[in-house]
């Protein structure tokens, strides 16, 4: 008898074990993560450039046709968009003048977010707007780096990097809003032509008439733009969890489902 219940309890360990599942290995920790290169944020920026300038350049071809062929009594946008695609081109009207900004505003966006992206991490390594803080103040071993960084710093951080976003990106808009506007406006049909007419009266000089008007318009507006950005973003969190959250919730729900079986 001692040697038959032996042996059963031998078969039920045995079938225990050909039946459990195996534990599954440990997960191990997500890569830690590079900062974006230069070239990353280049080639990001002006893909976003081109996707807005395409979404964006009806409209603004129907905004320069109200403001350079006033009428009297003033004609509403839908008028002047029926106008405009009667025409010769039909709807392709719309896009008319399409190639400079499209090159332009591409390059634009491309040293904004980069200027922008680069800037601000330059300055959070090197915390500029600290006193008495230093090149390595960013390291997190010489205890400075740990410290909690103040609202009002890190907003003014995102604008300075925001204006020298704007002060670069202004050297591309003024020409491109040059350019663009002659060929809306009925001036020229192609870019090039608009262009050397520019050169021809004015000199290669000629090209950055408007560059004061753009910065001044640019530098603030681009700074308050990325401010804001941030500012919004602080004061409505995104509950986001946590790649090691997750990873610990998933593992114990495999426990779970593992006791369970």
């Amino acid at each position: 008898p001692l040697g038959g219940g032996g042996g059963a309890m031998r078969d039920r360990t045995h079938a225990d074990a050909s039946t459990s599942k195996p534990t599954p290995p440990p997960r191990s920790p997500p890569p830690a993560a590079h900062p974006p290169s230069i070239a990353v944020d280049m080639a990001c920026g002006a893909v976003a450039g081109a996707a807005y300038t395409v979404s964006a350049h009806p409209f603004d071809t129907v905004k320069v046709a109200m403001q350079t062929r006033p009428t009297h009594p003033p004609r509403s946008a839908l008028e002047v968009t029926a106008e405009i695609c009667r025409g010769p081109r039909g709807a392709l009207g719309l896009f008319r003048g399409l190639a400079a900004p499209l090159v332009g505003y591409s390059i634009e966006a491309g040293i904004n977010y980069t200027a922008f992206s680069q800037g601000r991490r330059w300055l959070e390594h090197n915390n500029p707007f600290v006193v008495g803080a230093g090149a390595g103040a960013g390291d997190p071993k010489d205890g400075a780096g740990e410290r909690r960084r103040s609202v009002t710093r890190h907003l003014a951080e995102c604008a300075a990097s925001g204006a020298l976003g704007g002060s670069l990106l202004s050297l591309v808009v003024a020409p491109t809003d040059l350019i663009k506007c002659r060929i809306q406006d009925g001036q020229f049909r192609r870019a090039r032509d608009a262009a050397a007419d520019v050169v021809t009266k004015h000199g290669i000089f000629g090209m950055t008439r408007g560059v004061a008007a753009t910065l001044a318009r640019e530098v603030p507006g681009n700074a308050l733009f990325f401010t804001v950005y941030e500012a919004a973003q602080m004061a409505f969190p995104r509950w986001v969890a946590h790649p090691h959250q997750t990873d610990a919730a998933t593992t114990g729900a495999d426990q779970n489902q593992n006791q369970n079986q």
